[in-house]
């Protein structure tokens, strides 16, 4: 199943961006004029958002509380809408699957409930800030485990579920990133007829920037 990343601004968390890089600490601390508290998300666009899920719309985080064909009901938590219920269409909105958010996640007798969204593993978290570190971004997409189970009340249809380690947190891969060679790239562009369409120094140049 693959996952979009998004990251956004907290007021405490776990994973701080400090100048352009980020950083983990174990405990959540707050806001600093060095330290920008980040909270880490991963979405899923193609599935369908019901009542109770959270979502993301423009970079803020809801939770639906009402359903038509085309919208999404939800009372944001930002000063825009001042708390108001409001809709926003399904279209633009994605459904998060899992965080580092822990105050999405739901609490019954002081023990955490197994539901999306799930939390991130650690070591899940380390290979997305480690990618952020070198790339200077979050990966376009990842890959996330999954498992069918039975649906209640029958045994002739199966549910696509994530599939959660050990801990009951989710694992992520990150898709490797494929290297060409020089060689592989002048038989692309030659396959492709670019390389009769533009002068060899320019061919060349492009090469040498790219690689």
């Amino acid at each position: 199943m693959k996952a979009k990343v998004i990251m956004l601004d907290s007021k405490t968390s776990t994973i701080h961006k400090h100048q352009k890089e980020l950083k983990i600490t174990k405990f959540e601390l707050e806001e600093t004029d060095f330290f920008i508290p980040q909270y880490l998300y991963l979405t899923n666009p193609n599935a369908k958002i019901e009542v109770g899920d959270y979502f993301i719309k423009d970079k803020m985080v809801c939770q639906c509380n009402e359903t038509t064909q085309n919208e999404l009901g939800c009372i944001p938590d930002n000063e825009v809408y001042c708390n108001t219920q409001t809709y926003f269409d399904r279209r633009n909105c994605v459904k998060i699957i899992a965080t580092t958010n822990s105050s999405l996640r739901i609490l019954f007798e002081g023990q955490e409930v197994l539901e999306e969204p799930y939390p991130l593993s650690e070591q899940s978290i380390k290979l997305l800030v480690d990618y952020y570190n070198r790339k200077g971004k979050m990966p376009d997409e990842v890959e996330v485990n999954f498992e069918y189970i039975n649906k209640p009340m029958s045994d002739l249809f199966l549910d696509k579920t994530i599939k959660l380690n050990s801990k009951g947190e989710v694992d992520i891969i990150i898709p490797e990133e494929k290297m060409y060679s020089r060689e592989e790239v002048e038989t692309l562009l030659t396959n492709m007829g670019i390389d009769a369409l533009l002068p060899e120094e320019e061919v060349d140049e492009w090469i040498n920037e790219n690689l």
